[in-house]
């Protein structure tokens, strides 16, 4: 079996190389700077769905409650 590659497909092969490397440097720049974000949304939607139980302190401020607490 003999496999032949015109110019033209090298290109498109080598065009898609780059465009998906540059696609994930720019994404993986883009979560690095909102990771704080992205984990506060997750951790208040499992509050509101009640898979995580929370305490608030004197200051107000939210305190995971751990499950070594509950079932004691």
């Amino acid at each position: 079996m003999e496999i032949t590659i015109s110019m033209f497909e090298a290109f498109l092969f080598i065009t898609a190389i780059l465009f998906t490397c540059f696609g994930y440097y720019m994404a993986r720049d883009k979560v690095k700077n909102q990771i704080g974000t992205i984990v506060e949304h997750t951790i208040d939607g499992l509050i509101e769905a009640g898979y995580v139980k929370i305490r608030k302190n004197k200051n107000g401020e939210i305190e995971l409650i751990k499950l070594d607490d509950i079932y004691k």
